[in-house]
C-alpha cells in the first residue's frame, strides 16, 4: 500500500479501539488507522469535530507501532464545548481526523551532543512519541527529560519512564513539581525550568532541544535557554512555532 508523505495531510476516518483513564483527569484514546499511514514521532493531528471544529493532539505514539495512534486527553473543567464532543469518545465510535501535522520531528542523525526535551502537563505525549523512536533507533547520545506538573498526580506515565531510565544508561529523567506544597515529593525538583537546566548544564551550545507544551511555557523557557545558555535557535524544535514564533 502507498504511504502518505508527511508533507501531505489528510482527513481519515478511524475506529475508537480503547479508551483507558491515565490518571483522574487524562484519558489514553487508542485510534485505529483505516490504512499505513506514514508519520514522524513528534507530528500531531487535528480531531474534526461534527460542527467542522478541529482540536489538535500530539500523536502519542512513534510509526513502529503499526497502524494504530493514541491520543492523551485531558478533562476539560469549564468548557462545555469539549465536554460534549468527549462524551463521543467510546470504544467502537468512528471520528475523523487530519494528520499528519507538523514540523516537531528529529531526524536519524542530529548534529549535537546530546537531546533535551522540555515538556508540560500533556505535553509529554509529544515527548513519549520522539523518545520511543529514539530508543528505536538505538541512539547513544545522552537524552534528558525535564517533565514540568502541577502535583504529583499529574506525572501519569512515571513508570513508562522509570523503565526507560532503567533500560537506557544514556537517558535520566528529572521530574519537576510546580505547586506549592509544604512537603514536595521526593526526588522533585522546584523552581522555574530553565534555571533548573541552566544549572545542569551551564552551556547549551551544542545540544538539541524539543519543546512541548503552552505557548508561554515554551517561549520562555526556550527564551531564557538562548540568552543564558548559549542555545542555539537552530537546535531548537517546537510545535507552538507552527502558530507563534519565537519572539527574538
Amino acid at each position: 500500500m502507498e504511504l502518505k508523505t508527511i508533507s501531505d495531510p489528510s482527513e481519515y476516518e478511524c475506529i475508537i479501539d480503547g479508551v483507558s483513564m491515565l490518571n483522574d483527569t487524562i484519558r489514553k484514546v487508542t485510534l485505529v488507522l483505516p490504512e499505513k499511514i506514514k508519520y514522524e514521532a513528534g507530528q500531531y493531528l487535528e480531531w474534526i469535530q461534527e460542527d467542522g471544529y478541529k482540536v489538535p493532539y500530539s500523536i502519542a505514539t512513534a510509526p513502529i507501532l503499526g497502524n494504530t495512534i493514541d491520543m492523551h486527553i485531558r478533562e476539560p473543567k469549564d468548557n462545555y464545548k469539549k465536554n460534549m464532543h468527549n462524551k463521543n469518545l467510546i470504544k467502537g465510535n468512528a471520528i475523523r481526523i487530519n494528520m499528519p501535522k507538523g514540523k516537531c520531528y528529529l531526524n536519524y542523525k542530529e548534529n549535537c551532543q546530546s537531546y533535551i526535551f522540555l515538556a508540560e502537563g500533556t505535553g509529554f505525549s509529544q515527548t513519549k512519541a520522539i523518545v520511543e523512536q529514539c530508543l528505536s533507533w538505538k541512539i547513544k547520545k545522552p537524552i534528558r527529560i525535564y517533565w514540568k506538573v502541577k502535583n504529583e498526580r499529574e506525572l501519569y506515565l512515571k513508570q513508562l519512564i522509570e523503565t526507560w531510565v532503567k533500560d537506557c544508561v544514556n537517558l535520566t529523567y528529572v521530574p519537576i513539581i510546580s505547586a506549592v506544597e509544604n512537603k514536595k515529593p521526593k526526588d522533585f525538583v522546584g523552581g522555574d525550568v530553565s534555571k533548573i537546566i541552566i544549572e545542569d548544564y551551564k552551556s547549551l551550545e551544542d545540544i538539541y532541544v524539543v519543546a512541548s507544551g503552552s505557548k508561554g511555557f515554551v517561549h520562555e523557557n526556550l527564551i531564557d535557554l538562548i540568552n543564558f545558555a548559549k542555545l542555539n535557535v537552530e537546535n531548537i524544535k517546537s510545535d507552538v512555532f507552527d502558530y507563534v514564533p519565537l519572539p527574538l
